[in-house]
């Protein structure tokens, strides 16, 4: 499987409404908003089938469900970045593990375990009522 990034807008805000500076701090302030939802979403324990696992059991997530938490690794793995464009702000929250987009995406085998495409349809009114707190 060739790497996919989970790409999601947000609309915020009419950007022209807005001076650069508080912009920049209303876009940061909903990034790590988002950021901080991925690593909630990534710390929920699994609904799927519990299995011993060497000398450990472990409870998979179910598909549809955020991945299950077993090493961590993943939720580490999850950042953000504000960027300026030509048109404004940006915010990213991305998840550098090498099979974040298995699980976000699926494969042939397995049903996709979505974590960062959740958070606008889930978390949309909330990622843009942090933005306005932020931007005045």
């Amino acid at each position: 499987m060739s790497s996919r990034r989970v790409r999601e807008t947000i609309n915020l805000a009419a950007a022209d409404d807005y001076a650069d500076d508080v912009l920049e701090r209303g876009v940061l302030a909903a990034t790590l908003d988002a950021e901080g939802i991925a690593v909630d979403l990534l710390s929920e324990p699994g609904q799927g089938r519990v299995y011993r696992r060497r000398s450990r059991v472990h409870r998979a997530s179910a598909p549809g469900d955020s991945p299950a938490l077993d090493t961590g690794f993943l939720r580490q793995s999850v950042s953000s970045e504000v960027t300026r464009t030509p048109t404004g702000f940006v915010g990213k929250v991305m998840a550098s593990a090498a099979y974040a987009a298995f699980l976000e995406f699926g494969t042939e085998r397995m049903a996709a375990r979505p974590f960062l495409s959740r958070i606008p349809r889930e978390f949309g009114a909330r990622i843009r009522a942090t933005f306005n707190r932020f931007a005045k």
